[in-house]
């Protein structure tokens, strides 16, 4: 996940308010929907385009993020759940 923020250049900020919602996968790579940002005064949001890429590939590592939330009992309740996630000391999701 750190990877789509490297890639999309988000501040802590706006990573850790995306929801899974917040994601679309498009045939070029992901379309990311920030709702409200530092320097959106006016909370109108904002749509950034993510490509694959060669090397970081955030897409990928969005996809395998995925899939270890599908496994999680609360994915199956609600789309509104936070791209990143906490992982307790016996690492459960």
């Amino acid at each position: 996940m750190l990877a789509l923020g490297f890639a999309g250049a988000f501040r802590r900020s706006e990573l850790v308010a995306l929801e899974v919602a917040d994601l679309a996968e498009t045939p070029d790579g992901l379309r990311v929907t920030i709702r409200h940002s530092k320097t959106d005064q006016e909370g109108q949001g904002a749509e950034i385009a993510i490509s694959r890429g060669t090397r970081l590939r955030p897409v990928e590592a969005v996809r395998r993020g995925r899939r270890l939330r599908r496994s999680s009992p609360a994915a199956a309740r609600s789309r509104a759940l936070p791209v990143l996630w906490q992982i307790s000391l016996a690492a459960r999701l």
